[in-house]
């Protein structure tokens, strides 16, 4: 049975869409942020209930990068004003772009 063309635009549009929020969530899910905290540094990513505190940037960076690439996940890490600083994905074959 085939569907008229209204119809069947109208299903692929709401497809697409839920498929591209559901790859949005993915990529969210996917990233693993090093924060600036009052005291230190935070690791922050969205299967943790509660971030995880550092002393020092590389000790939060470190850990970071471990777990970016244990989860194949993107790594983030904000300067003290909040901006992006750097960016780096696991699996990249070369080295972190500023």
């Amino acid at each position: 049975m085939r569907l008229p063309i209204r119809l069947w635009l109208a299903r692929s549009t709401q497809r697409a869409l839920f498929l591209g929020a559901k790859q949005e969530d993915n990529m969210q899910a996917r990233i693993i942020r090093v924060m600036p905290a009052e005291l230190g540094w935070t690791l922050e990513w969205a299967s943790s209930s509660r971030p995880q505190r550092f002393p020092t940037l590389e000790a939060a960076i470190a850990a970071g990068w471990a777990l970016a690439k244990r989860e194949n996940a993107e790594l983030h890490i904000h300067r003290r004003d909040g901006e992006v600083h750097l960016r780096a994905a696991a699996g990249e074959p070369h080295e972190p772009q500023e």
